[in-house]
């Protein structure tokens, strides 16, 4: 199996794949369990969709389809299509101090409220 997207959340990733499921190619999506560490807030790059081997050049085929009907942009990254981060509040930066801030939230909220 050979990861072939990254989607921006797991409910696109699940769309993806019943795209190429549909298309008679099987998929695997991963990361469910990883989005919801954080709550409500939306976590990029955790949901992905994997291909077997032999159906890698079939499935890039169809998500290019896919991005180029959804208006996004592909970008090859060795053997993966990968979307590309241009939304806002996609940078590491950005997404280390959302981190930091959640974590002291909780903190404080815990020291305030907690027993």
């Amino acid at each position: 199996m050979q990861l072939i997207y990254r989607a921006s959340d797991i409910t696109e990733a699940h769309i993806v794949s019943g795209m190429l499921q549909a298309h008679g190619l099987e998929a695997f999506v991963g990361g469910h369990y990883l989005q919801g560490a954080i709550g409500d807030m939306a976590v990029q790059d955790f949901a992905v969709v994997h291909v077997a081997d032999e159906d890698v050049a079939e499935a890039k085929r169809l998500i290019a389809d896919y991005e180029e009907q959804a208006g996004g942009d592909t970008d090859s990254y060795g053997s993966s299509i990968v979307r590309r981060a241009d939304r806002v509040g996609s940078s590491p930066l950005t997404r280390l101090i959302t981190g930091i801030v959640v974590v002291v939230v909780v903190v404080v909220s815990f020291y305030l409220f907690g027993s």
